[in-house]
């Protein structure tokens, strides 16, 4: 083996044990913090935080935004998922979390409020009629916005968008409900470029293959794309300010 390939090995191991010794300190350090919120908050001393506890947990931390019912319920499927798929102990009951569990849940709201201020801020900018929500217009906009340049934003994507994500049926995009709105039109988006180029790459295409390729985003598509932003919290709730 050669002098620069046995450097090169050396500076990988020590790479490698430097990223190890600071996942050991960060584990050491999730466990002080845990211990901490389990003696102030694990008030009956089950050993899990049941969805009260969390719920004074994660208001105690973030109090001027505390979470909701809705907020928490979401949190606990998340953690717990993850937690679970991470090899780590889960409690039985389903609406509580453990010590493992716990971090994965303060983590997950820290996120899940950094992304609540990001889609207020969207939501800020193009409800410019100040409803509260996206008319259709406004939502138009939104959409050419997220689109490529070379995706044009049809009345009928508009349509799809507003039947689909107007879950309160206001007539328009709620707070609540514009990640599953962005989500669903970049998906449909994607493949509109996606047929386009397909297009632009061959002429021999069949009729039939072509409108394979135009068909939009179904109802059991979007509803795997609503149940991903349902498991992880992403449905931003009214609690946010």
């Amino acid at each position: 083996m050669s002098i620069a390939a046995v450097s090169a090995a050396r500076r990988q191991r020590q790479r490698r044990e430097k990223l190890e010794q600071a996942r050991r300190k960060q584990s050491e350090e999730d466990k002080r913090k845990v211990k901490i919120w389990f003696r102030a908050f694990d008030t009956n001393q089950s050993g899990q935080l049941e969805a009260e506890q969390l719920k004074e947990l994660l208001a105690s931390k973030f109090p001027e935004s505390p979470p909701s019912d809705t907020d928490i319920s979401n949190i606990i499927t998340f953690a717990k998922k993850e937690a679970g798929q991470s090899g780590k102990v889960i409690v039985t009951d389903p609406n509580a979390v453990g010590q493992d569990a716990a971090i994965l849940a303060v983590a997950h709201y820290i996120n899940y409020l950094e992304a609540s201020k990001a889609l207020n801020a969207l939501m800020e900018k193009h409800d410019v009629s100040k409803s509260g929500q996206l008319e259709r217009e406004e939502l138009r906009q939104l959409m050419v916005e997220y689109a490529q340049d070379d995706v044009t934003v049809e009345e009928e994507d508009v349509d799809y968008i507003l039947e689909q994500c107007d879950q309160s049926k206001s007539g328009g995009i709620r707070v609540e409900e514009l990640l599953p709105a962005i989500a669903s039109w970049n998906q449909i988006a994607a493949t509109k470029e996606q047929a386009q180029k397909s297009k632009a790459a061959s002429c021999c295409n069949s009729i039939e293959d072509q409108l394979d390729i135009l068909q939009p985003f179904g109802i059991e598509a979007f509803s795997v794309i609503l149940r991903l932003v349902d498991v992880t919290g992403c449905r931003i709730g009214s609690s946010v300010r």
